[in-house]
């Protein structure tokens, strides 16, 4: 271990938390054991932390994701180096569901910059803004509900395929959904598509590129 921090190399601590040992340190408001390794570490050699994960960008390929780097001093206290550890990850996971929640809702709220995550963060953040609220809410998008119908649907036709001749309604909190709402559904999506594909022809027409005309509208 000292020839690698002599050499100047990077060492991955995969944390985790485990009943028998660590400190009992707080943990997203709430009591938790938690492995003090990094913490140790970093007081005794006076290397900085990162607190971070790995994202997986094809084959064998992985891209690591990390915020600003943590340096302790020397003589600070290990459950309070190990704490600060905690407050950064609990900090990341707050966030991460905060923005979720703010952008699937179209509030339009926002605790981190969502530019900064993985491409395959923000493509599922774009689609979730498509997706919106719930039913009832006066949030964007084209519902959970409608969703959650248009892919019941989707399922029983594939069905129809395989056997022809099986009777199956789409159902939803167990009752049977009426052919009329399914046809609804399929118009407003189809108008949905069509409208947002208009406004990308309307915003690419002042020269923005793909990706603002799509998140734009």
């Amino acid at each position: 271990m000292r020839q690698w921090f002599a050499e100047k190399s990077a060492m991955t601590i995969l944390m985790d938390q485990y009943t028998y040992g660590g400190s009992m340190l707080t943990f997203l408001g709430r009591p938790a054991r938690t492995v003090t390794s990094a913490a140790r570490l970093a007081i005794r050699y006076g290397y900085p932390v990162v607190v971070g994960s790995f994202v997986r960008i094809g084959p064998y390929r992985y891209r690591a994701v990390g915020g600003a780097p943590l340096v302790f001093e020397k003589g600070t206290d290990r459950d309070q180096a190990a704490q600060i550890l905690n407050d950064r990850l609990g900090e990341a996971i707050r966030n991460a569901f905060f923005t979720v929640a703010t952008l699937i809702s179209t509030t339009g709220f926002s605790t981190a910059d969502f530019n900064l995550w993985p491409e395959l963060s923000r493509l599922l953040v774009v689609i979730l803004m498509f997706i919106g609220a719930c039913a009832g809410s006066t949030g964007g998008g084209f519902k959970v509900s409608r969703l959650q119908i248009l892919c019941k649907d989707a399922w029983n036709e594939g069905h129809k395929l395989i056997r022809p001749k099986q009777v199956r309604r789409p159902t939803m909190d167990r009752a049977p959904i009426s052919a009329e709402i399914v046809h609804g559904v399929h118009v407003y999506i189809v108008a949905y598509i069509s409208l947002v594909g208009l406004s990308m022809l309307v915003l690419a027409c002042n020269g923005y590129d793909l990706i603002t005309n799509f998140t734009a509208t």
